[in-house]
């Protein structure tokens, strides 16, 4: 007889990524089914995004199980996979397991498109300052998941875009726009994340609080309102910090990236220099009214307001 009195765990994570500051929402179910006489440990993934599980006992008496501890299994978008069997190992005693885990976004596998187009992650017409980018002389972005990300300084309640196409896997929005360089604001920062085609994904991080109601599953296209600057989290200033990532053999590391634009093609932005967004044409993303035109009161860019942007 299993002594756990939990059969199923909704593990809604927070998962730090190393050194970005941004943290992944992630909805993990981990269930304990009974089968002839044993507990099956199933997950399940109801995100858009791949996601390594890392799992292993902490406690267990009279306990056999069908695969050696840990176990670590890739489990796919949507998809629900049978981890290992548990059993008495003594028929005639109880038995009694504890178990823990540990999530990684993203598919180690993925390759990303060198050639893929990212367009500066702000509205035209006004150009705005790089304060932080690849090679800074004095840098917060100082490990393998932040090395490549980008700071752009910006006041609060600019309008922030994609700059690439895909599927919203985390939105995080409740956090106040009073950000501080202390170790306690580190993970406090608002930010969404879209996974895109080549199994990479963007974050947009330190929006403004409650800016975003944009949903996980969401499909947005490039230019689509993303929310709106603040000041929230691990930051000495209102800005934008804007990073492209992916999982490198289980780790998350930061990628390089170069934006796009008609007029001079690819460029990587350097440290001090301004710069220019990219005016979206029509039939690139099918917007139809400026932003301002389709905005709530309080500033508030959600799914009424992308559909306002594709009106005619």
């Amino acid at each position: 007889m299993n002594s756990l009195l939990v059969k199923k765990i909704l593990a809604s994570l927070l998962i730090l990524l190393p050194g970005s500051g941004i943290a992944q929402s992630s909805l993990i179910s981990v269930e304990v089914e009974k089968y002839q006489g044993r507990d099956r440990l199933i997950v399940k993934n109801g995100g858009a995004i791949a996601q390594t599980i890392d799992i292993r006992l902490t406690q267990s008496t009279n306990t056999a199980a069908s695969l050696p501890w840990p176990v670590k299994r890739l489990i796919h978008p949507y998809s629900t996979v049978l981890l290992n069997e548990l059993w008495a190992d003594n028929p005639r005693q109880p038995f009694f397991y504890h178990y823990q885990f540990d999530l990684r976004i993203g598919n180690p596998s993925a390759r990303p498109d060198m050639q893929a187009k990212y367009l500066p992650p702000f509205f035209w017409p006004e150009a705005r300052y790089v304060s932080q980018a690849e090679g800074s002389a004095a840098s917060t972005h100082n490990d393998i998941a932040s090395h490549y990300a980008l700071d752009i300084l910006m006041p609060i309640d600019t309008p922030i875009m994609a700059s690439r196409e895909g599927i919203v896997i985390a939105n995080v929005n409740h956090f106040p726009d009073d950000g501080r360089l202390e170790k306690s604001f580190l993970g406090k920062d608002n930010h969404v994340i879209v996974l895109h085609g080549d199994g990479t994904w963007a974050s947009y991080a330190h929006l403004k609080q409650y800016s975003s109601q944009l949903k996980p599953g969401q499909r947005i296209a490039t230019g689509s309102p993303i929310g709106l600057s603040g000041n929230s989290g691990y930051s000495s200033a209102p800005h934008l910090h804007f990073v492209v990532q992916i999982n490198q053999d289980n780790h998350i590391v930061a990628l390089p990236f170069r934006f796009w634009n008609p007029a001079n093609g690819y460029f990587r932005p350097k440290t001090g220099e301004w710069l220019q967004p990219v005016k979206i044409a029509v039939n690139e993303t099918g917007t139809k009214k400026p932003l301002r035109s389709c905005q709530k009161n309080g500033n508030l860019i959600d799914e009424e307001v992308l559909k306002c942007m594709q009106r005619f």
